[in-house]
């Protein structure tokens, strides 16, 4: 039992150094699929999809359960971190109540299952096995060390290799790639094994902390030490500082500053580092606003996420109990906002905002204490064992990085990346694990309370593991199927004639496929309506549409879609009714209320 109890000890900790590597996507996007390489080698090299975690996770949750007993009794702080982030998890299904699209809910259900799951996991590993604390923390070194060497490769290599492949692909099937993923793939940007560059500053502002804490241990276990120290040091600090500096996130910066700030008001630091900070503070950021308004790319995206905030709050109060619904802030941003724009965010890029506008008071509640109790109780640890030795000890490090990427969270998407959360709740339950294993009291009975609790904790971490790991398999089965018709429909990848040689009965084959495991969502009829419409066939295409507006009745593109096919066939009632519904699902969409700008589809001649 020991060997296997270790087996399953060291998946976890693959896993967690694998989770900036793999698992850097961003979940909560059901209308785009992900990719899916045709072989083996393929699947090392690229990240994968961000669906697929939970069922890595819960699986590993499952396994835990198999082989490691629960027992409250001896890690009771580093439970109760677990119990509030599973507790979380659970209050997302609230989520449910009011949306108006399915996909969105099951989706952000299972995404916040999976996470917690891996936090569930990684305690009952160090509650039976406290000897593994170094090993996670190492674990993760790794994998952020990993991470920014992969940004360094990106940043001398991967950006021109990139953009040669873009062009070789643009000359080889003649298709333009589209105006907003052109500008990110010739943007100098560094986002590594991310989704996004503000994503990967974030994890970078969780991780480094604890890297440099770690680095200067490792110099200290090489001899000479001074000399390890101080080439170990610079090296780590180059390799972070070049990879988080070339994200060029400005809410990160600013993060790393209000983190300095609040870490110097918590903690007893001297009074020349005091004096300092708030000096350099102020003048960093004046310094930054003016480099922002006259030489970077101006304020407009900052200033959105006020507008994010604005209508969030207002969400709230519409729905206080049980929010809008998961992914209903897409659709109810719309008709919110105060900035005249296309732009239709999926989220409040704020985690304490998602869970208020979408789930209301109680998810809000949940998901606010599960990130300030662990912050609270390393904070109490700190002054009760290192308020003398501030800077050597491991937890000061570690809270700054949590307390730097939680003030992150409420800037951007980091809700969404499966590698930051996971990475963030399992550093929190394992900075409140003992370093050593609880002794079993004398009195060897349990009492019937703790029996109780333990047999309730049982069950509860199944039927999160099993709803992770369930939810995860069939997301990435549904996926899966959702880029096979997005594949066939799209022209990208194709040459005109491999494109025109795809027939309609294949793409009705293929829907069919899609509705089978998801029948609950829009998209791939969606995908299939644009493609039957783009070959002459607007009585299907229609017909698509229609079924696409059942399922997600307030998705505005869904209305335009139609105006243009019934204006394009001269009806032009029938297409005014849906621009009109359009315009008031969306009415700051300029194009809306401009018919020249709303591209019209090239409707061949009706086949039989």
């Amino acid at each position: 039992m020991s060997f296997i109890r270790n087996v399953v000890a060291w998946m976890i900790i693959i896993v967690t150094v694998l989770l900036p590597l793999k698992f850097g996507t961003l979940a909560g996007l059901p209308e785009v699929s992900s990719y899916y390489p045709p072989d083996g080698f393929s699947w090392t090299i690229i990240t994968w999809p961000a669906i697929s975690f939970p069922m890595v996770s819960g699986g590993l949750l499952l396994l835990a359960l198999a082989v490691f007993p629960v027992r409250v009794q001896g890690a009771r702080v580093a439970f109760t971190v677990t119990a509030l982030w599973l507790l979380v998890a659970f209050v997302s299904i609230l989520g449910a109540v009011n949306a108006s699209t399915m996909d969105y809910v099951i989706v952000y259900v299972v995404h916040i299952f999976g996470f917690t799951a891996f936090g569930a996991a990684i305690w009952l590993m160090l509650s039976n096995l406290p000897e593994f604390k170094k090993v996670v923390l190492w674990s993760i070194f790794i994998g952020a060390v990993l991470t920014a060497i992969f940004g360094i490769e990106q940043m001398f290599s991967g950006f021109e290799e990139t953009r040669k492949f873009v062009e070789s692909q643009e000359q080889q099937y003649g298709n333009s790639m589209s105006g907003d993923l052109k500008s990110r793939v010739w943007d100098n940007r560094v986002f590594s094994t991310f989704a996004s560059c503000n994503s990967l500053a974030g994890y970078l502002l969780l991780t480094m902390p604890l890297c440099f804490f770690l680095c200067w241990q490792l110099g200290g276990r090489i001899e000479p030490r001074k000399i390890s120290r101080a080439v170990f040091m610079p090296l780590l600090a180059l390799l972070m500082g070049m990879v988080f500096f070339s994200t060029v996130s400005r809410g990160a910066f600013l993060t790393l500053v209000l983190a300095c700030v609040i870490f110097i008001m918590i903690f007893p630091v001297r009074k020349n580092v005091r004096v300092a900070v708030f000096i350099l503070v102020p003048t960093m950021i004046i310094a930054g606003a003016f480099y922002i308004a006259f030489a970077g790319r101006g304020f407009h995206s900052m200033l959105v996420r006020f507008d994010y905030i604005y209508t969030s709050s207002l969400m709230f109060l519409n729905h206080p109990w049980l929010g809008t619904g998961w992914g209903d802030f897409f659709h109810d941003h719309m008709l919110l906002k105060l900035t005249v724009s296309k732009e239709a965010p999926h989220t409040a890029h704020n985690i304490l905002m998602d869970f208020l506008s979408q789930t209301g008071i109680f998810g809000f509640a949940a998901c606010l204490t599960a990130i300030i109790y662990p912050i609270v109780k390393i904070t109490g640890k700190i002054y009760k064992t290192a308020r003398n030795s501030l800077f050597a000890s491991l937890d000061s490090y570690v809270i700054f990085g949590l307390i730097a990427y939680f003030i992150h969270s409420l800037m951007d998407v980091n809700l969404q990346i499966p590698a930051s959360m996971a990475t963030a709740v399992a550093l929190m339950v394992t900075m409140t694990v003992p370093d050593i294993k609880a002794k079993a009291p004398e009195d060897r009975r349990k009492s019937s309370s703790t029996l109780v609790i333990n047999l309730f904790t049982a069950a509860a971490m199944l039927v999160a593991g099993l709803v992770a790991a369930c939810g995860g398999f069939h997301l990435l089965k549904a996926d899966y199927a959702f880029s096979r018709l997005s594949d066939l429909c799209s022209p990208q990848g194709k040459t005109r004639e491999e494109y025109f040689s795809v027939t309609p009965e294949q793409v009705k084959r293929e829907l069919e496929n899609c509705i089978e495991v998801r029948p609950y969502s829009p998209f791939p009829w969606a995908a299939a309506a644009d493609f039957m419409l783009s070959r002459g066939y607007p009585d299907v295409a229609e017909d698509f549409y229609n079924k696409a507006r059942e399922l997600s009745p307030q998705r505005s593109f869904i209305y335009c879609r139609l105006y243009m096919l019934q204006k394009a066939q001269g009806r032009e009632a029938e297409a005014q009714k849906n621009l009109d519904i359009a315009r008031k699902l969306f009415p700051n969409n300029e194009d809306y209320f401009k018919d020249k700008q709303i591209r019209k589809p090239a409707i061949g001649p009706v086949k039989d």
